[in-house]
């Protein structure tokens, strides 16, 4: 009976850098027409960032590029509306 349930998450590391950025817990099966989300609070540096999301043996890589701090933009969250 070893399998996952719907319910129960499955484990992911998160990699900044190359260097460790934490475990991520992962829906183990997302619903077909909603998109998985997971996230992260850390804060990184302005410049490029190779990112890379593993889940057991697979992993995704992503390439950010993280911009200075605008002084004068509001201080929200990204999925915030605009006022």
């Amino acid at each position: 009976m070893g399998g996952r349930g719907r319910g129960r998450t499955a484990p992911g590391r998160l990699e900044i850098d190359g260097r460790s950025g934490g475990e991520l817990s992962l829906p183990p099966r997302p619903e077909p027409e909603k998109p998985p989300r997971c996230g992260s609070k850390r804060r990184l540096a302005a410049g490029s960032h190779l990112v890379t999301l593993r889940l057991g043996a697979d992993a995704a890589m992503l390439r950010l590029e993280v911009l200075p701090a605008n002084p004068r933009a509001p201080d929200r969250q990204c999925d915030e509306p605009e006022r």
